[in-house]
């Protein structure tokens, strides 16, 4: 679910950065570095770092792309 998640968000336009470095955990930011990133947080995990794109992307762009296919998919679970 973490791939398809970050390939809607790509689908959608959405930048997303996430980095690691060894044992500092993973650094996940929405935006990018031209235009200036508008949520950063460090996570334990990649999945931690995926949830926090996913929260918010769905709170900056409830009507793109990805918020109507998250939604959906939500829906079904």
């Amino acid at each position: 679910m973490a791939v398809r998640c970050l390939d809607m968000l790509y689908k959608s336009e959405i930048n997303v950065n996430i980095s690691t470095f060894w044992d500092g955990g993973y650094s996940a930011k929405l935006g990018d570095d031209m235009n200036g990133f508008s949520a950063e947080s460090s996570t334990d995990t990649f999945m931690q770092a995926v949830e926090f794109l996913v929260e918010e992307a769905m709170k900056r762009y409830p009507n793109s792309l990805f918020a109507t296919w998250h939604t959906e998919v939500m829906s079904i679970r």
